[in-house]
């Protein structure tokens, strides 16, 4: 659902809910609002430091999803701005 109705899904996070990302029946990652977790360094693409934009999510929804579970924090940006950050739920 991620990949095929992701901007639906942060629009729901912007209204304040929060979304689990689950795969195989377990929870991996969760998506908050950018004001509602710490500031993260890093976590965009190649950990270039810069947030991920809301198609490139789409594209490689399954990598990013795998480094959150792994641990690290990514950003999603919308339009030039954070909007979220995927974070791990471990």
């Amino acid at each position: 659902e991620l990949r095929t109705r992701a901007g639906r899904c942060f629009d729901r996070v912007a209204a304040g809910e929060t979304i689990y990302v689950v795969r195989a029946g377990r929870i991996l990652a969760r998506i908050v609002a950018a004001g509602n977790s710490a500031p993260v360094s890093g976590g965009g693409p190649a950990d270039t430091g810069r947030p991920i934009e809301l198609d490139e999510l789409r594209n490689r929804a399954g990598r990013y999803i795998d480094r959150v579970a792994a641990g690290q924090t990514i950003e999603v940006s919308r339009g030039g701005k954070v909007v979220a950050r995927i974070v791990s739920v471990a």
